[in-house]
């Protein structure tokens, strides 16, 4: 201990206590070259070695004022960082926005090409029934007649549920502006096979009352005229449903031994 106290007391009294400013010895120096006293190593590292309370509350001040200026340092380049973070971000949601705009269009378009596909698909491969040769046989006095109707399908698919029907209508005048005295009630719809694409189907009808007989005698003497009129029901293989008819006249130069084939009127004939 005693020779502890020795070599505190030969240590130099002002190295014990050095300033962070310029010391005595240098003063008039650094009142005239301010250069050469921040060369000093006491203004480079104030806060190594403090040797008194004062320089210690002096370090704390530095060291608090360092701190807070880097603090506002950072502070302030963080700010800039999320100002420019915001702008990317409200650029992609007007990015986004756009996007979701543009895919709700180009789904409404591709919706709107997709129906007219079905539809064009539906126009073009579904069935048409439609009507080939109507005839009439036996048409003579005495005998019952006896009118056939050829259907066709001409689609590229089957027609499904047909239903068939035939009326003769009686009168006189011609078919256009005919006065009808007469007709056959069929109220009855018969159901047919289902027609392939490109088949047929030929279908006979008689209609037996006694009156059958008399309008042979009555078409050819007296010049009544017969009209023919039918029409078929059928489905397609979209499940919608469709509707031909026809509507035919007897001509009287056409008829040959009871036989002839009935001419389409200008109106009354649908291929739907």
């Amino acid at each position: 201990m005693f020779a502890f106290y020795i070599m505190a007391n030969s240590y130099p009294q002002q190295e014990r206590y050095q300033s962070y400013g310029p010391t005595q010895q240098n003063q008039p120096r650094a009142a005239g070259a301010v250069s050469d006293s921040a060369a000093t190593p006491q203004n480079k590292t104030p806060c190594v070695e403090p040797k008194t309370e004062g320089e210690a509350d002096l370090c704390a001040q530095w060291r608090a004022a360092l701190a807070a200026e880097n603090s506002a340092e950072w502070t302030k380049w963080g700010v800039i960082l999320s100002a420019v973070g915001i702008s990317f971000l409200l650029w992609q949601i007007i990015l986004t926005r756009q996007a979701v705009t543009d895919t709700g269009q180009a789904t409404k378009a591709m919706i709107e090409a997709n129906d007219i596909a079905r539809k064009t698909a539906q126009v073009q491969m579904r069935a048409y029934v439609r009507f080939d040769d109507i005839m009439v046989k036996d048409f003579v006095p005495g005998k019952i007649p006896t009118y056939q109707v050829t259907m066709r399908n001409v689609g590229q698919t089957p027609a499904h549920d047909l239903e068939f029907a035939i009326q003769p209508f009686i009168g006189t005048g011609n078919a256009t502006a005919m006065k009808v005295f007469f007709n056959y009630t069929d109220d009855a719809m018969a159901s047919l096979m289902p027609l392939g694409p490109g088949q047929h189907s030929m279908v006979k009808r008689r209609f037996v009352e006694q009156k059958d007989a008399d309008v042979a005698q009555s078409f050819h003497h007296e010049g009544i005229t017969v009209l023919l009129f039918g029409v078929v029901s059928y489905r397609d293989v979209f499940g919608k449903r469709h509707i031909s008819t026809f509507k035919s006249f007897l001509d009287r130069n056409s008829l040959e031994n009871g036989t002839a084939i009935l001419v389409n009127c200008g109106r009354g004939n649908i291929s739907n």
